[in-house]
Formats: C-alpha cells, sequence, structure tokens
C-alpha cells in the first residue's frame, strides 16, 4: 500500500527492501534466492499489474484452511516414508515467477499464483504471463495448492531436484507426483495426466527415444512446443513409471523408499528402476 502511494521508484524499492524483504521469514529469503527476486523485481510487478494485485489480495489471506489440510497429507506422507525428514512450508508472496518450489528443507509456496483462481483480474499479464492467464481461468491454483505443496515436500526428500537428463528429470518428479497422489489419495490435478492416458503408447514410443537427451524441456515446464502440443508430459510418464514399480512390488513400504532414495544422477541406477517397473513392453 505505501509503495502504490508513492510516485518515485527509488523510493519505492526501499520501502519494498525495509517494510517486506529485510523483515520477511527465512522462506521470503529462500524463494527470492530460488527465483532471484529483487526489490525491483516487486515494485515492477506492483507497477505493472495493480488491478491483478488488488484482485489476488484477499486469496493470499486464506491460508488456515489450506494449511489443515496440507498438515494431513503430509502425515499421511509420515506413515508411506517413515523417514521422512522435517521441513518447513512457507506461504510467500512472490513476484508471478513460481507457485512453488523448494530451496534445501524449505517448501516455498509463491501465494500469489498458487491461491489465485479464474475470478482474478487477468487483463494485465496477457502480455507478459499468457500462461498464467490460462492457469487462473481453468480454476486449477486453488484446487491444486494442497496437492502441489505435498508434491515439493516430496522434493525435500530426494537427494536433487535437479536433472542431468530428460531420463533424471522424469523421476524427479514422476517420484513426487506419484507419491503425492498416495499421500493424499487423490489423481494427480496436473492437465497432462488426462491427455497422457488418452494417449499412453504414442508418448511412450517418443519418450523412448528421447529418454537419454541432455535437454528436457519439451517434456516439463508447462512447454507444449512438441509433437503432442501437450506441456509437462514428463511428470505423466515419470508418474506412470512409478506407479507401475509400486505395482509390481511386494514390499510396497521398500518401494516407496527405494523411490524417494534413488541416486537421480546414476543413470545405471535409474535404468535398473525403470526396468524393474515394467511400464515399457522393451528393456531400456
Amino acid at each position: 500500500d505505501q509503495v502504490i502511494r508513492s510516485s518515485d521508484t527509488l523510493k519505492q524499492i526501499e520501502l519494498i527492501d525495509s517494510l517486506y524483504l529485510l523483515k520477511g521469514s527465512d522462506g521470503l529469503s529462500a524463494i527470492c534466492e530460488a527465483r532471484r527476486y529483487t526489490a525491483k523485481s516487486y515494485v515492477d510487478a506492483i507497477n505493472k499489474y495493480p488491478m491483478y494485485w488488488e484482485s489476488i489480495r484477499s486469496k493470499t489471506l486464506e491460508t488456515d484452511k489450506i494449511a489443515k489440510n496440507i498438515s494431513v497429507g503430509i502425515q499421511n506422507l509420515n506413515e508411506l516414508y517413515p523417514r521422512l525428514k522435517p521441513a518447513k512450508i512457507y506461504f510467500t508472496i512472490g513476484a508471478l515467477r513460481t507457485g512453488g518450489t523448494t530451496l534445501g528443507d524449505k517448501v516455498l509456496i509463491g501465494a500469489e499464483i498458487a491461491l489465485s483462481d479464474s475470478t482474478v483480474v487477468t487483463k494485465e499479464l496477457k502480455g507478459d504471463y499468457p500462461h498464467l492467464v490460462n492457469y487462473f481461468q481453468s480454476n486449477k491454483p486453488q484446487k491444486s495448492v494442497v496437492f502441489n505443496s505435498v508434491h515439493e515436500y516430496v522434493h525435500t526428500q530426494q537427494d536433487t531436484t535437479i536433472g542431468n537428463s530428460l531420463i533424471s528429470w522424469t523421476i524427479i518428479e514422476g517420484v513426487a507426483e506419484f507419491i503425492a497422489e498416495k499421500a493424499l489419495d487423490v489423481p494427480s490435478p496436473n492437465a497432462a495426466m488426462i491427455f497422457g492416458k488418452e494417449n499412453e503408447e504414442s508418448i511412450k514410443n517418443v519418450f523412448l527415444k528421447e529418454m537419454f537427451n541432455q535437454y528436457e524441456g519439451l517434456w516439463f515446464w508447462a512447454n507444449a512446443n512438441n509433437q503432442f502440443g501437450v506441456g509437462d508430459l514428463g511428470y505423466f510418464v515419470g508418474a506412470s513409471i512409478c506407479r507401475s514399480y509400486y505395482n509390481n512390488a511386494n514390499d510396497k513400504t521398500q518401494a516407496i523408499m527405494n523411490m524417494i532414495e534413488l541416486d537421480y544422477h546414476n543413470e545405471s541406477e535409474l535404468l535398473a528402476f525403470v526396468d524393474r517397473s515394467k511400464y515399457f513392453d522393451q528393456s531400456t
């Protein structure tokens, strides 16, 4: 509020820095580090999208019920994975670069994205963030925030969240997606899952040809610039591999442990995991 009452950009930056960033939680510092937010990032976003910020304000205050539902999911996760290490979940206000991510033992929710829905004013965002406009209009952010928070919590248990090949990224994300489904006993809200089930054999065939690629972008990060015209299909493939692995395992608790404790940069270990899943008709 103080920022928008000032027309001096330098004063606005000083206000954000002194009243928000310097007084922020460890989670705010972490999301700034993870997404390279600066005081200027916030000031630019505030000045450029005023109607959006005003329309999202009330929704970012509705965190109590969401937090309780997330806590239930984490309790269930602990039952699935008794070695669960403690992590903290932070609701933060970012500058439109992530609805959720992790840094170390912290789950960082970008509430300005994660708590949005179709009622927010998005016309200012169309030029810079068309993908967010579509996402908000789908009403999926608020519907998926609990699921995505548990997904991100799983990431805090893995030895890395950064892949070094398509198969590495696919298993990292697939483990988090599948285990979140198990912990919450709901299907993933990821839109790629529906398309994936309807086109599974075609997706499998293409994935097998590309799984050793170093570039993962056509399968992740909402990138629909692929032959299917659908983004995030890597989540579908990864979750499907993990689901098949779990279903074929005699010891389900051990199967969950194996998934989370994989060495995701060890190609031979990943391929052995994929083969044991029996998801593909052929050995990888």
